[in-house]
């Protein structure tokens, strides 16, 4: 399409589970109070409580489904001596619960959102960049779930400069940048 211009694509997707079946009986113990000569019958007690002889099973499972998209454009571009880079990305990612235990971990986690960069540098030496995402959850309140985060930054490479090559080699670069947001 244009030079500079790449697309990439990131698509993930996880789906695991884990299950654990334990199977148990209990048995009774007893021990000998007496022993009748002329029958020859012994008289049993119980230690301890009554335990339940049938087979009895317990279980547990877990597990979570994940699918995560990343999407981006990157232009990458030198004009002489003008350097201009730029992003676009969209993202999205939610996260099921398979085997949920209360009401919060039954709710879905969902995110998405999108966020873009745009960069110049002229001669490598005066630097500006915007930058923006907005970006969002459904864990948030239905009226606040996306907010807009932008900033900005502005720079300059001093030791790009003529002046700053005879102490280059005891300080090889020196930058001064400022940003907001």
């Amino acid at each position: 399409m244009t030079k500079g211009l790449k697309l990439h694509v990131l698509a993930s997707f996880k789906n695991w589970s884990r299950t654990e079946t334990i199977r148990k009986a209990g048995y009774n113990q007893f021990e000998i109070d007496q022993y009748n000569e002329d029958t020859g019958e012994y008289t049993l007690s119980r230690v301890g409580n009554e335990q339940k002889t049938a087979l009895s099973t317990e279980g547990t499972a877990t597990g979570d489904r994940r699918i995560f998209i990343q999407t981006y454009l990157d232009y990458k571009r030198k004009f002489g001596v003008h350097d201009v880079n730029a992003m676009f990305l969209y993202n999205q990612d939610q996260l099921d619960n398979n085997k949920p235990d209360n009401l919060l971990s039954s709710l879905p986690r969902r995110k998405q959102g999108i966020a873009a960069r745009l960069s110049y540098a002229y001669d490598d030496r005066y630097l500006a960049e915007v930058n923006f995402g907005y970006n969002g959850s459904e864990n948030f309140a239905k009226n606040n779930r996306f907010g807009f985060f932008p900033s900005i930054a502005l720079g300059y490479n001093i030791s790009q400069e003529k002046f700053w090559k005879p102490i280059s080699n005891v300080i090889s670069h020196f930058k001064l940048r400022g940003s907001y947001g």
